[in-house]
């Protein structure tokens, strides 16, 4: 059983990795303005959205986007990335017991 908490874990903390890659590529593309990504970038880029996505939006559909004034504030990455997170560490101190 150890191992599989192990294992369920090691998955958790690196989704939560790859959310984290997530905000920060969306913070270059935002600074990029309209810019195209060369072509192994945007296909990577891809690949990366492609898999962060359903936890992202099932996020949005609990803490949707904030309007303040004419910005939107989006909070669905912060909380993929704490609940992944935080699911991590509870299954590796289960893990332990």
């Amino acid at each position: 059983m150890g191992l599989v908490l192990g294992i369920l874990a090691f998955c958790c903390q690196t989704y939560s990795s790859i959310l984290f890659l997530r905000f920060l590529v969306e913070m270059i593309l935002g600074l990029r303005g309209s810019a195209r990504l060369p072509r192994l970038a945007a296909a990577l880029a891809e690949i990366l959205f492609a898999i962060t996505d359903p936890a992202i939006r099932l996020a949005r559909r609990v803490l949707p986007p904030v309007r303040v004034g004419a910005v939107s504030l989006d909070f669905g990455i912060f909380l993929s990335i704490f609940v992944f997170s935080t699911l991590g560490v509870v299954l590796n101190g289960l893990r332990s017991i």
